[in-house]
């Protein structure tokens, strides 16, 4: 998966219904500041790390991610595929 344009992040975030600060802490990023500058055009947020916000947002195209409980010993999957 490529880097997204700056539109792209300010409308999955937005579609997430997160602020700016929120999804730079969702995705682990040290300064809060850097989600605006990625919207703004500013700086390219990375491959891995918008994967990682795509994900845990589930407006990934392909993955899901699947909540368990990992203290019941359950090995069920942690990413499902969605098949079209």
């Amino acid at each position: 998966m490529s880097s997204p344009t700056r539109e792209h992040v300010r409308e999955h975030r937005a579609r997430a219904g997160l602020s700016q600060a929120d999804a730079a802490r969702l995705v682990m990023l040290g300064d809060k500041s850097r989600w605006s500058e990625y919207e703004r055009g500013l700086g390219t947020i990375d491959a891995a790390r918008w994967t990682l916000f795509l994900l845990l947002t589930d407006q990934h195209p392909e993955f899901r991610v699947e909540r368990r409980d990992i203290t019941s010993g359950s090995d069920s999957s942690v990413i499902e595929e969605i098949r079209a």
